[in-house]
Formats: C-alpha cells, sequence, structure tokens
C-alpha cells in the first residue's frame, strides 16, 4: 500500500517488551484482514464464557473484541483478587491471563487456580518470547503461550484448541 510504519522493540529479561509503533496521520491499520476472515472459519463461541485478566487496558480490549466477534462473552479483570472473586460466581469456560501483572510473575496466581479450577483450561499471553517463560507457563498448567502482539488468527486458534481439548 505504500504505507511506512515504524516498530521500535524494548524487550527486558523478566519484564516483558514494550513496543512502540508509529503509523502515518490519517492512516487506519486494519483491525483483521479479508484474508484472516476466510481462513479462520467462522468460530462460534456462543455458550462460551472466557474470563481475561491483564493489566494492560489495551490488551484487555482487544482480546475482549476479537471474541466478542466470535460470540463469546468475556468477563474482563485487571487483578487476580478481582478474577478469584470472578470465578467463584460465574461458569468459566477459559481463562486468558498475562504472565506478569504490574510487573511480577503471575504463575503462582494460575498454579493456584489450576488447583482448585481443574478443568478449567489456561491460556496465558506474554509479550516477552522467551523460550523459558514459556516452559515456566506450561509448568503451571497452561495449555497454550501466545506472545503479545499476536495476530488475530493466533488468538483464535488458541482459544479454539483450547476449548476443543477441555470438552
Amino acid at each position: 500500500t505504500g504505507v511506512q510504519t515504524c516498530a521500535l522493540p524494548i524487550s527486558t529479561p523478566n519484564l516483558g517488551s514494550t513496543f512502540i509503533v508509529s503509523f502515518p496521520i490519517g492512516y487506519t491499520p486494519p483491525f483483521e484482514t479479508q484474508e484472516e476472515n476466510i481462513d479462520a472459519q467462522p468460530l462460534s463461541l456462543r455458550g462460551h464464557t472466557i474470563l481475561v485478566l491483564d493489566d494492560d487496558s489495551s490488551a484487555r480490549q482487544i482480546i475482549q473484541a476479537v471474541l466478542e466477534m466470535h460470540g463469546a462473552e468475556i468477563i474482563v479483570c485487571n487483578s487476580n483478587t478481582e478474577a478469584e472473586s470472578q470465578l467463584v460466581g460465574a461458569e468459566v469456560d477459559l481463562i486468558i491471563s498475562d504472565i506478569n501483572l504490574y510487573s511480577e510473575s503471575n504463575l503462582p496466581f494460575i498454579e493456584k487456580m489450576r488447583l482448585h479450577y481443574e478443568t478449567i483450561p489456561v491460556i496465558l499471553v506474554s509479550s516477552s518470547a522467551f523460550q523459558e517463560d514459556k516452559a515456566r507457563a506450561h509448568a503451571a498448567g497452561a495449555c497454550d503461550f501466545v506472545t503479545k502482539p499476536f495476530e488475530t488468527r493466533a488468538l483464535v486458534e488458541s482459544v479454539r484448541r483450547a476449548l476443543s481439548h477441555a470438552r
């Protein structure tokens, strides 16, 4: 399209990454391309409730928007305390959580939730693509690990796999 963008990643081990992206004024990046819509066959998530736990409001909003487009009911939380209280009162089919909340590892909380809610699959997301983070996520009981920023298709496919294994 001739539009140039600039992305500047800043990574810190064990803390994650920050991405600064600049777009020319007047340019609106496509949320999802037509090609992705064709390839990612409609995934009906109607009847599924997904809890999204992330301290980054932008990440929560993106995940919520993508999954609501497929019919899921989304419960958004920005703290472990909020997530715990939501889990008590709702029938949750899937948890999507950031691996770190407020610069602290969220793995102890995930391990605790897996003990109490062992049938609920967990997908962990992180801006860190380090192999040791992926290994720690799986050791904590996560069924998948998605690196931020993620493609819409990657998130939807991860949710599809997690829900199909939970049945």
